[in-house]
This record gives structure tokens, C-alpha cells and sequence, in this order.
């Protein structure tokens, strides 16, 4: 017995002798390989990261250091993991989203060549740090002991190297990349000689032109798992001959998600029966645009050991067999069938049992088509630990079904319509294991939580609630209080108001808050006493609430924080003014900030200064003033940096230069003046650089032709001058491009053609002359090109921009541009154009048919040219136009009744021309007109019945000097829309009507011509709105063209230069609106209606050269903005009004040819006028009346001023528009 005692014991100390052995020989005493460690060394100098993870990199003994391992009997390195800092644990193939792990972003020069000399390892990653693009190095292929390789996440680019085929002892290999395709590969011939490899992902690598993936794949005898999603595969690549039946029979998972598959699934599938888990999720045509379907899925029940499958986005709506082949699979546990066209008749099939997929644990049936209430066939699915079921159609009364669901751990029914079932908190407060839980716009209310439930534990263990979307009004409810596990709180987009309470921010778990888009007015105690209760909280959106009050807190508050983890704070569109509070320089990680929309005024505060953790800030649309300070200059890790619409000034300071990882820089809508600095051209991380709106001036640097990322450059409306440097046609990332409304000159340079990614394209408003580039029609990703108002000159037939196939908007207007329109003018012109701007230009001869063959057309402007011949009759080709403007050009004939084939029709211009005939019925079909503008042509015969009946929202309506006849039709009386309605210069007849008094769009004041609503599918962009729209005017006595600014000051009615008779309705004074009323050259008498005074918007009132007889009613001396007004030659008597506005007219002409009328400003004394000095009265009556005539004269210069103010502000206006009309000529 002791013997054996001995013997055990012998055994057990020879055993820990040989564990300490091991764990000698593993970190031994002696060191790692020198030359192994003076290769880590230089491998640790491309690394720029501040996560410490090289801080035990010191010392000899490598073996020692983080990432390292070393071979316990040689010494070599054998295991080196140098994978960036995570948030998440690293997954091989991804779930349903494609799940890839978060890195912090770490930049890494190079994968240093000395890694050679570590030729024994067996394990290498290098995941998640950021090469840019770089190719993955050769001499890795000559590792050839890797087992283990991941270069996942690495934002390596270029080819794959076939080198890497030489890793024969490979059993892991990852090459995937989570959002883009960096890397490629024409064929993967190289993997067929890695036998021993058993796990396989590529996913989001370019494989689309290796066609024999498949083929090659099939051959690898170990392989079990293989992401192959987003790689650009097609049907192609399983066509090959070689894929038989025994294709991947050993595989186990295959991800197959974010491809382009269409049509049929693959049959080459149903046959892999060794499948735990099959990803065929978002294909690039989804259910929407033809990409997977099946019509049945029988082969799926072959699948007996499948467990987890997802098919979201797959075209289901026809495999009514689904539920029921699903139900057979006796391993299933997690099934993704969102947005697949599931409708309730695939849960009514007899097979749906009470015990069908009750051992699935997660299920995704968001997005589909079903309607009413929810299945009753999940309510049986008791092993349920995530349900996703958002949908616009579903609803529930009550929830009782789901208390049963125990396990449920993820809820989502966003967008269910939940209204009625008031049970729903009571039920949802009773899972016992409910972590996370969406009930984003469900229609909840507050009712919803005054439901009879224990609020002690209400939600006590959940981590994640969404309750955004509701339209829940009140305070936050008290309920909400014992959440005391919450993480993540989402309670967006409602009504909340009032105060937002400080238990809201008591858990210590709570890392992200969302407040957005409510009402809220204040913060109990103050932001900061907010960020002292929640010393934790990592993310704060507050932005959209209408905050009082000093919500901020001031510097006298202390923190009782000794850090702040804050890294994200929103404020943005909160109405809050004042100066920023001092504290914000303790909030030492935060990363963005976002105090956009307020109304912060003064200097930028130095606070900012100390955020040196800071990414991204944005103050923009608030009142700053003073320079661009310098110590914003120390925030080293700014990534987007937006000042835009403040008020500072000074220069553009050449430190920001010499922020290296910045990518957006915003200064636009400032008072920012000088050069641009050069050394904004060495920024290599710059995508977006926006200076537009200010007042720089000097030339373009040409480093800015040097930024290797750049994506927009906008520097707009400045006073750059000089020519544009041909370098910024070497940016290969630009995207966007404007240099509009400068001092440019010289030519457009060739070099611009190069920019193969470029979509917009502003050169607009300059003084640019030569011809247009052949260059740019080869910019085949261009969306809009504007070159109007400069002078280019070149003949129109030799554009071409066929090979534009994305150009949508052309622009060329105001420029001298030459020649006839091609006659095959559809095949120089992309076919997908909505958008030609010719006009003012030197364009002559007709308008070719073929214009209509551009069929996709919106917005068509020929006008102000040379243009003859008739009008097209082709219009029934071109049926999306809702723009016409053919005007000022010198076109003849009838207007074509194909026009009324324009059904979308919103804008006509076709006047100063000389067509003739009579308006055609078939216009009456445009029920869209908003505009018909027919003046100055040779129209004849009566105004069409039909405007009034069909054109119910036209609202300006000209048929100015033509030659038109016969009485105004009452029935335009029915458009109730109509705020410029102009017929002067005609042959009219008859009364005006009476009923233009429910001319209702003239009734209040309009702030302009209405546009088109934002979501209209015909509303205008930028570039084809409203502000281009001209319409000419004879207001104040002067012919002037207005544009849309102008418009605003306009409701006018001209019924001027006719043979009106009768008198002037009494129902005109109901016109409230209206601000230029002419009636003159007709032949209308009786009395001026005595509520003229009641058109106290009216600024010009002719009545001239008419028969109008009586006094001048006493009201139209309440007129308080008229400063034009002419009533001459009519038979007018008695004394002229002398008080308020009518002071200021004093001109004679306005009364000139009424021999009756009397008093000041004409010579004629009214009877009882006497200048003569009157006797003296009583001294106590002398007093007084002495007394009211200081008051009466008090009273006069005080109208005077005020009139004298208005005419002041009537003759900018008028300088403004003068301004405006000659700039845009």
C-alpha cells in the first residue's frame, strides 16, 4: 500500500515537473529568436493605433508579448495575432445581416517583408485593420506552416495572389471583407491545392468573372464551411458541366447571401444533404426586381439536418407548400423569411398543425404581405427567442398568445398595428427572459401603460427598447421607471413634452438615449445635471425638441462625474440660444458633436479645443461670429468638421491643412474671405470640401487637383477668378463638382472627361468661353451638367452626349450657342434625359420631330432664340413633359392639338411668337396647367368656356396682346387657384364678371405661386423650379419681367387696352390679395366702388381712360402700399383725398383729364379752400386749437415719413427686379 502511495506521487510530481517544463520551454527564460523579434519590431512601426495592444511589446522575451506564441520546444513563433480592437466577437460566415465583426479603425502602411523570417508560423491574423486597398503581399504564400489565415476586414485590394495556393497545410482561410468588394479574382484555380482546407470564406470578393469557382470548389475533400457571400455569383457559375450530383456533398454551412442570382434556386443545392446552415438571402434582384423564387420547395425536406436557413428577399409568394415542407425539418431552428411574399394562405394549408415548428427558436417574417390579424400558428411556437415580425398590414387586439412564449428574448412588431390591444404592456411586462423588444410606430398611446400591471417589475430585465414612432403625447410615463437593465432606450418621434425627468437616466447600464423629434421644452435640472446621472452614457440624441430656457446649465454647476464615457451628443434643431457652457471640455470622449440648427451666437467656444477624442462637429445654421479659431487645430482625429451657415468672417486659416484624417470640411453661407489656402490639397482623407457662399477670391490652387479621395468639391458662389485648373480632372474619386456663379474665365478644360465618376457637374454662371469639350461626352456616370450663363459658343449639331447614358439634366441656357437643332437630335442625347435647357441662345431654323422620340423628357426650354417654322405635332410621344417653354422665338402657325396628349402638363410658354388660330379643345385635357402663358402672339376668336371648367389649377393665366374677342367667360371664375390673371391688349367686350370676386387665390395674401409638393412625383428640383419661371407684367405702369422672387409680390389682374364696359364690380374689393389691379384704355363708367380702401395689399391702381364718374372715394386714401396710381382722363369731380398714402403721390399726371376734380396736388383751389390768415380767437380756444394743430401736424409728417418709407421700399423693389432681370439676361 505504501508502495503504490510512493508510486502515485512519483507519477503526480513527474507530471507538474513536465507541466513546468512546458510552460518554461513555451515563455522560456532565454528569449525568442532574435532576428524573429527584430522582425516583430519592424512590423509594430507600420502600425498607427492608439488601442495599446503593443504596450508588453519591450524587452527580449517576444514570447511574453500580446499576440505572440511561441513553439515550446524551438522557440519560433508560431502564433501571431495582430487583429484590430473589436467590438463584437469575430463570426466566420454570418447570420441572417451577414453579421461581421465592428473594428476600430486602425491605418497600417504595409505588411512589412520581414515576415518571412517567422517561417514556422502556423497561425496568422491580421483582421480589421486598414490597409487602403493595398494587395495582399506574395511572400505570404511562403508561410507554408499556416494552418490559420485571416486577413478578414483588412480593406486589402487588388488581385488575390495565386501564391497563396502554396499554403498547403491551410485548414482556415478568411479573405472576406464586410461592405465592399476591395479584392478579386479572375479564377481560384490555386485553392485546389489546398486539400487540407476546411473552412473557406470569401465573402464580398469580387468573383464574378472567375467562372470556375464552382467547379474548383467542388474538388477540396476536406471542405465543410464556405462564404461565398456578396461575391458578384451568377447563374453562370453553377452552369458548368463538372457540377454533378455529388457537388459539396460535405458541406455543412454555405453562404450564398448578396449575390445575383435570379430565377430558379440552383438545382446543384438540393442535393446537399450534409447542410446545417444555408444563406440565400438579397440577392441583387430581390423580390421586387426578379431575382430568386421557388415555386415549391420539396427538395428543402431532403435537408434533414438543416438548422438554420435564411431566404429573405426570395420571391415566395408562390410556394404555397412552404410552411408545410418547413414543418418536416426536424433540426430547424432559425428561419429568415423576410420580404418574401408570404400571404395568409401560406398559414392556412391543413398540415399547419398545433405542433408545426415548435422547435424553432428564431423566426423572420418581417416585411411580407400579410394582412390582418397575426397567425395563429405562431402562437404555438413556445421555443421562441426571437421573433421578428414588422409589417404595415398586420394588427392585434390582444396579446395574450404571446405570455406563452417564455424563451422570447427579441420582439419585434414595428409597424403592427397594436392600437387596440390595451393588454399589451401587462402581457409584455410578463416574459420573464425579454431582452430587446421594437415597437417602432405601432400606434401606442399613453393608454397603453395605464393598463392595471405591476409597474415594481415592469421591463425590469430588458436591455433594448424601441418604442419610437407612436405619437405618444404627455410626459414619459412613470412606468418606464423600473427599467433598471436598460441599455439601449429608443422613444423618438412622438409627442412627449413637457420635462424630461432625471430617472429616465438612472441606470448605470444605460449607454445610448434617443429623444429625438419630440416636444420636449426642459430638462429637469439641466443638461448637465442630465450628464450626472448617467456618468455612463455613451450616446445622447436630444435634436427636434423645442428646449427653453437655460436647458444647458451655466459654468456655476459642478460635475460630479470624474468621467464622462458621452461619445455621440446631438442638439441639432433644438431652438437653443445663448453661448455653449464651459463643461463641454469635460466630456473628454466624445467623438460627435452635433449643435446644428440652433441659436448659439458669439465666438466658437475654446472649449472645443479640449475634445481631442473629437470625430465629427457640426454647428452649423447657428449665429457665430469671429474668426475660425486655432485651437480647433489640436482636435487631430476630426473627421468632418460643418460651420456652415454662421456668420463668421476672416480667412480660411491654413492649419486645417494639417488635419490628417479629415474628411469633411463645410464652411459654406459665411462672410469667409481671401485665398484659398494651398494647403487644403494635402489632405489625403478629404472626401467632401464645401466653401460655396462666401466671398473668397483669387484663383483655384491646383493642389486641390492632389486629393486622392476627394468626392465633392463645392466652391460656388464666390469670386474666384482665373481659369479652372486642368488637375482637377486627375481626382479619381469626384463625384460632384461645382464651380457656378465665379468670375471663371478662359475654357472648359479637356481634362474634366477623365472624371469617370463624376454625376454632377456646375460650371454654371461664369465667364467661360470656347467650345464644349468632346471630353464630357464620355463621362458615363454623369447625372446633371450645367453650363448655362457663360459664352460658349459652338454649333448644337455637333454635341453629342449619346454615350451620357445616365444624364438626366442638361443645361445650356445663356450661352451663344449656334445653328439648327439636328434632325436626329433623339440620338445625340441620351435616351433617359428629362431635363434640356437650351434656351437664350443663338439657335435658328425649326424644331425637329424627333425631339418627341426623347421619350423620357420632363422639362423642355427652346426659348429666346431664332426658332421658326410651326410648332411640333409629335407630342403624343413625349407624354412625361410637364414644362414647355418655346417663348420668345419667332415660331408660326396653330398651336398643334397633339399638345393635349401632355397629360402631366404644369408650365406652357409659348408667347412672343407669331402663332395664330384659335386655342385648340384639346389643351382642355392638360388638367395639370398651372401656367399658360399665350401672350403677345396673333391667337384670335373667344376665350374658351373650357379653361375655366378643366383647368382647375392654372394660376396665371396670359393671353396679353393677341387678338382675342368677345365677352370674359364667367366660368373662369371656377379657378379658384389663379393669382396673375392678365388680358390687356385684346378686342374684349361685354362686363366684367361679378363673380371674379371668388377668384379665391386672390382673396388672402399667397407668399408665392404655389409649388409642387416635395413628394410629388413631378416636383423640381434645383435646377428646373420655380426660380427659373419669368413671367412679363405691365405693374406701376412699367413692362417688367418677373421671376419666381418676384412672384411673391405678385397678385395681379390686367383686363387693360380692351372695350370693357359697364362698371367696375363692387365684388373686385373681396380681391384682398391682389397688389396690381389695371382697368384702364376700356370703356367702363359709373363710380369707383367706395370699398376700394379694402385692398390693403394693392400697390399699383389704374383706372386711366375710362368713363368713371363721381368723387374718389374717401377709402382709397387707406390704401397704406399703394405708390402707383393713375386715374386720368375719366369724367371724376369733387375734392381729392389729401390724408395718409395719398400724400406722397403728388404727381398731376394721376389726375390729369378729370376737369371736375379739385385740391392738392392739382392747381385747382376746391370750393371753401382759403389761405387767407384767419381772424385771432379766444386766448382759451386759441390754446387749443393751437394745441390740435400741433397734434394734426404731427399727425401729417408722420404719414408723410411712413409714405415716403414705403415708396423707399417700392423703388428698391423695383431697382431689385431691375437687377434680377438684367443678371439673368
Amino acid at each position: 500500500m505504501e508502495k503504490s502511495s510512493r508510486v502515485v506521487l512519483f507519477l503526480v510530481v513527474l507530471l507538474f515537473v513536465q507541466g513546468l517544463q512546458s510552460c518554461f520551454c513555451r515563455n522560456s527564460t532565454f528569449g525568442c529568436i532574435e532576428r524573429e523579434r527584430d522582425c516583430l519590431l519592424q512590423l509594430k512601426q507600420s502600425f498607427s493605433d492608439s488601442s495599446n495592444r503593443f504596450v508588453s511589446w519591450s524587452g527580449n522575451d517576444c514570447c511574453h508579448w500580446n499576440g505572440v506564441s511561441c513553439d515550446q520546444n524551438t522557440g519560433h513563433i508560431v502564433k501571431l495575432d495582430l487583429r484590430a480592437p473589436s467590438s463584437s466577437a469575430f463570426d466566420l460566415f454570418g447570420y441572417e445581416w451577414v453579421s461581421f465583426t465592428t473594428y476600430e479603425k486602425v491605418f497600417v502602411k504595409e505588411v512589412n517583408s520581414c515576415l518571412v523570417e517567422l517561417n514556422r508560423l502556423e497561425y496568422l491574423d491580421l483582421s480589421g485593420n486598414d490597409f487602403n486597398q493595398t494587395p495582399i503581399p506574395k511572400f505570404i504564400g511562403s508561410l507554408k506552416h499556416l494552418r490559420y489565415l485571416n486577413l478578414s476586414g483588412a480593406g486589402f485590394g487588388g488581385m488575390i495572389p495565386v501564391q497563396l495556393g502554396n499554403l498547403t497545410s491551410l485548414q482556415i482561410l478568411d479573405l472576406s471583407h464586410p461592405h465592399y468588394q476591395a479584392a478579386y479574382a479572375d479564377n481560384i484555380h490555386w485553392v485546389s491545392g489546398l486539400s487540407s482546407l476546411k473552412h473557406l470564406n470569401v465573402s464580398f470578393m469580387d468573383l464574378s468573372k472567375a467562372l470556375d469557382v464552382m467547379q474548383v470548389l467542388s474538388t477540396l475533400p476536406s471542405l465543410i464551411n464556405l462564404g461565398l457571400n456578396g461575391c458578384g455569383i451568377q447563374n453562370i457559375h453553377f452552369s458548368r458541366n463538372s457540377l454533378n450530383s455529388t457537388f459539396l456533398t460535405r458541406v455543412q454551412v454555405l453562404g450564398l447571401s448578396y449575390n445575383s442570382l435570379t430565377g430558379t434556386i440552383p438545382t446543384a443545392l438540393h442535393n446537399m444533404t450534409a447542410l446545417r446552415e444555408l444563406y440565400l438571402s438579397y440577392q441583387e434582384g430581390n423580390y421586387y426586381s426578379g431575382g430568386l423564387y421557388a415555386d415549391n420547395l420539396q427538395w428543402v425536406s431532403r435537408l434533414s439536418s438543416l438548422q438554420h436557413l435564411y431566404m429573405s428577399f426570395m420571391n415566395l409568394s408562390k410556394a404555397l407548400d412552404l410552411m408545410q415542407v418547413l414543418s418536416t425539418l426536424p433540426s430547424l431552428i432559425n428561419l429568415g423569411l423576410n420580404s418574401c411574399g408570404i400571404q395568409n394562405i401560406h398559414f392556412s394549408r391543413n398540415s399547419l398543425n398545433s405542433t408545426s415548428l415548435t422547435r424553432v427558436q428564431v423566426l423572420g417574417l418581417s416585411y411580407n404581405s400579410l394582412t390582418g390579424p397575426i397567425p395563429t400558428a405562431l402562437h404555438n411556437m413556445t421555443a421562441l427567442r426571437e421573433l421578428y415580425l414588422s409589417s404595415g398590414g398586420l394588427y392585434a387586439d390582444n396579446l395574450q398568445w404571446v405570455s406563452r412564449l417564455s424563451s422570447l428574448q427579441h420582439l419585434d412588431m414595428s409597424s403592427v398595428n397594436l392600437s387596440k390591444a390595451l393588454d399589451l404592456m401587462q402581457v409584455l411586462s410578463a416574459l420573464p427572459s425579454l431582452l430587446e423588444l421594437r415597437l417602432l410606430d405601432c400606434g401606442i398611446r399613453k393608454t397603453h401603460f395605464t393598463s392595471g400591471f405591476n409597474n415594481s417589475t415592469f421591463f425590469r430585465s430588458i436591455q433594448f427598447l424601441d418604442l419610437g414612432g407612436n405619437g405618444i403625447d404627455g410626459p414619459i410615463p412613470n412606468a418606464l421607471q423600473n427599467m433598471t437593465a436598460i441599455k439601449v432606450l429608443d422613444l423618438s418621434n412622438n409627442h412627449f413634452n413637457s420635462t424630461i425627468p432625471l430617472w429616465l437616466v438612472n441606470s448605470k447600464s444605460l449607454v445610448d438615449l434617443n429623444l429625438r423629434r419630440n416636444q420636449f421644452e426642459n430638462i429637469e435640472g439641466g443638461m448637465l445635471s442630465m450628464l450626472n446621472e448617467a456618468c455612463s452614457l455613451r450616446s445622447l440624441y436630444l435634436s427636434h425638441n423645442s428646449f427653453l430656457g437655460e436647458v444647458l446649465g451655466s459654468i456655476k454647476n459642478s460635475s460630479r462625474c470624474l468621467d464622462y464615457d458621452l461619445e455621440f451628443l446631438s442638439l441639432s434643431y433644438c431652438g437653443i440660444s445663448g453661448n455653449w457652457p464651459d463643461y463641454l471640455g469635460q466630456l473628454k470622449d466624445l467623438k460627435a458633436l452635433d449643435l446644428s440648427e440652433n441659436f448659439f451666437h458669439g465666438p466658437i467656444p475654446s472649449s472645443f479645443g479640449e475634445l481631442s477624442m473629437l470625430k465629427s462637429l457640426y454647428f452649423s445654421g447657428n449665429q457665430m461670429t469671429g474668426t475660425i479659431p486655432q485651437f480647433l487645430g489640436r482636435l487631430s482625429a476630426l473627421e468632418h468638421l460643418s460651420l456652415s451657415y454662421n456668420q463668421l468672417n476672416g480667412i480660411i486659416p491654413h492649419w486645417l491643412g494639417r488635419l490628417p484624417t479629415l474628411q469633411e470640411l463645410d464652411l459654406s453661407n459665411n462672410q469667409l474671405y481671401g485665398i484659398i489656402p494651398s494647403g487644403l490639397g494635402r489632405l489625403p482623407a478629404l472626401q467632401e470640401l464645401d466653401l460655396s457662399h462666401n466671398q473668397l477670391y483669387g484663383i483655384i490652387p491646383s493642389g486641390l487637383g492632389r486629393l486622392p479621395a476627394l468626392q465633392k468639391l463645392d466652391l460656388s458662389n464666390n469670386q474666384l477668378y482665373g481659369i479652372i485648373p486642368s488637375g482637377l480632372g486627375r481626382l479619381p474619386a469626384l463625384q460632384a463638382l461645382d464651380l457656378s456663379d465665379n468670375r471663371l474665365n478662359g475654357t472648359v478644360p479637356q481634362t474634366l472627361g477623365k472624371l469617370t465618376t463624376l454625376s454632377y457637374l456646375g460650371l454654371s454662371r461664369n465667364q467661360l468661353t470656347g467650345f464644349i469639350p468632346s471630353s464630357l461626352g464620355q463621362l458615363t456616370k454623369l447625372w446633371e451638367l450645367d453650363l448655362s450663363s457663360n459664352s460658349l459658343q459652338g454649333v448644337v449639331s455637333e454635341l453629342n452626349f449619346a454615350n451620357v447614358t445616365w444624364l438626366s439634366i442638361f443645361d445650356l441656357s445663356m450661352n451663344k450657342i449656334s445653328g439648327e437643332l439636328p434632325m436626329n437630335i433623339e440620338d445625340r442625347m441620351p435616351a433617359g434625359l428629362s431635363t434640356l435647357l437650351l434656351g437664350n441662345n443663338l439657335l435658328n431654323g425649326s424644331i425637329p420631330n424627333s425631339l418627341c422620340q426623347l421619350e423620357r423628357l420632363e422639362v423642355l426650354d427652346l426659348s429666346r432664340n431664332m426658332l421658326a417654322g410651326e410648332v411640333p405635332r409629335c407630342w403624343r410621344d413625349t407624354q412625361w413633359l410637364y414644362v414647355v417653354d418655346l417663348s420668345y422665338n419667332k415660331l408660326s402657325g396653330l398651336i398643334p392639338k397633339s399638345i393635349g396628349h401632355l397629360l402631366y402638363l404644369k408650365r406652357l410658354h409659348i408667347e412672343e411668337n407669331n402663332l395664330t388660330g384659335k386655342l385648340p379643345l384639346s389643351l382642355s385635357n392638360c388638367k395639370d396647367l398651372e401656367i399658360l402663358d399665350l401672350g403677345e402672339n396673333k391667337f384670335f376668336g373667344s376665350i374658351p368656356t373650357w379653361i375655366g371648367e378643366s383647368l382647375s389649377s392654372l394660376q396665371i393665366l396670359r393671353l396679353r396682346n393677341n387678338m382675342v374677342n368677345g365677352s370674359i367667360p364667367s366660368q373662369l371664375c371656377q379657378l379658384g387657384k389663379l393669382q396673375i390673371l392678365d388680358l390687356a391688349d385684346n378686342n374684349l367686350e361685354g362686363r366684367i364678371p361679378r363673380c371674379f370676386g371668388k377668384l379665391t387665390g386672390m382673396v388672402t395674401e399667397n407668399t408665392t405661386v404655389q409649388e409642387p409638393q416635395a413628394n410629388s412625383s413631378k416636383s423640381l428640383d434645383k435646377d428646373t423650379g420655380w426660380h427659373r419661371e419669368k413671367v412679363r407684367e405691365v405693374t406701376k405702369g412699367v413692362d417688367l419681367e418677373y421671376t419666381k422672387m418676384q412672384l411673391k409680390l405678385l397678385d395681379v389682374m390686367d383686363l387693360s387696352i380692351n372695350k370693357l364696359v359697364g362698371v367696375i364690380p363692387e365684388e373686385l374689393c373681396l380681391l384682398s390679395g391682389l397688389r396690381g389691379l389695371n382697368l384702364s384704355h376700356n370703356h367702363l363708367s359709373g363710380n369707383i366702388p367706395n370699398k376700394i380702401g379694402e385692398l390693403k395689399l394693392l400697390e399699383s391702381l389704374d383706372l386711366s381712360n375710362n368713363n368713371l364718374s363721381g368723387s374718389i372715394p374717401p377709402s382709397m386714401s387707406t390704401l397704406p402700399s399703394i405708390s402707383h396710381l393713375n386715374l386720368s382722363h375719366n369724367n371724376l369731380s369733387g375734392k381729392i383725398p389729401t390724408s395718409n398714402q395719398l400724400q406722397t403721390l403728388d404727381d398731376q399726371s394721376i389726375y390729369a383729364g378729370n376737369l371736375q376734380l379739385c385740391g392738392k396736388p392739382l392747381p385747382t383751389k376746391c370750393p371753401g379752400d382759403d389761405d387767407s390768415v384767419q381772424p385771432p380767437k379766444s386766448t382759451r380756444h386759441g390754446e387749443k386749437d393751437c394745441e390740435e394743430d400741433k397734434k394734426e401736424k404731427i399727425l401729417f409728417y408722420f404719414v408723410v415719413l411712413a409714405g415716403y418709407a414705403t415708396a423707399v421700399k417700392v423703388a428698391r423693389l423695383k431697382k431689385m427686379m431691375e437687377w434680377t432681370n438684367g443678371t439673368e439676361e
